[in-house]
């Protein structure tokens, strides 16, 4: 919804989309299927067929105008001379949780891209991890002042940058309603084990597990 808003304010010509390999082509679909914006999947032998079209001086991120890659590809070395020299109106960074690690080069590929875009989206669902540190650098990934020298966060600033929504949100019920169905408490039965569950048991404990030592 961000980028087809950017899009309707033209602010959203350019767009890299960057994703794990295995939701590469779910995100892409998504993209055309629900928002209608058409997205080029690349990977690196894609990108190799690009610059064979173009002058040898002609970045070769510049031949579409919205591009989907995946991480793994985008981050290896050949690329980040021509990475750090185009500007992109929007960057989206799926799965972002894994770009907070400054020792990696998921790390660095973030790095490179932030700067080089008017607006940078850094997507996750999956629950933060708890750290200071890495919530930091996302942060700091989107503004670098909203990160002080002591590591502590400017918690103004913070809530600018950040929109976090899950089941309970009212946002969300008001979008799902009754639609999403509430989680039942768990049923839990004692049961029985059967002669071969037993037997599989028994099987572990003497053979696999060893006999008990007593010492005497």
């Amino acid at each position: 919804m961000i980028l087809s808003e950017l899009i309707r304010r033209g602010r959203g010509e350019r767009i890299l989309v960057v994703t794990p390999r295995h939701v590469l082509e779910q995100m892409q679909h998504e993209m055309w299927s629900r928002f209608a914006i058409p997205f080029v999947r690349l990977d690196s032998q894609g990108v190799a067929r690009v610059k064979q079209k173009l002058p040898a001086n002609r970045n070769p991120f510049s031949y579409f105008r919205r591009v989907i890659i995946s991480i793994d590809t985008l981050k290896q070395e050949r690329f980040v001379h021509d990475l750090r020299r185009h500007h992109w109106d929007a960057v989206v960074i799926d799965e972002s949780h894994n770009v907070t690690n400054t020792a990696t080069l998921n790390n660095r590929l973030a790095s490179i891209l932030a700067p080089q875009a008017d607006a940078l989206i850094l997507a996750s669902a999956t629950p933060h991890n708890g750290s200071r540190e890495s919530f930091a650098e996302l942060v700091r990934l989107l503004d670098p002042t909203a990160v002080k020298a002591d590591g502590d966060l400017d918690a103004k600033r913070v809530d600018q940058l950040t929109i976090r929504r899950h089941r309970h949100s009212a946002e969300v019920a008001e979008e799902v309603g009754a639609d999403w169905a509430e989680r039942l408490e768990p049923d839990n039965r004692l049961i029985d084990a059967s002669p071969q569950e037993d037997a599989v048991v028994d099987e572990l404990v003497d053979t696999w597990l060893g006999p008990t030592l007593v010492a005497v």
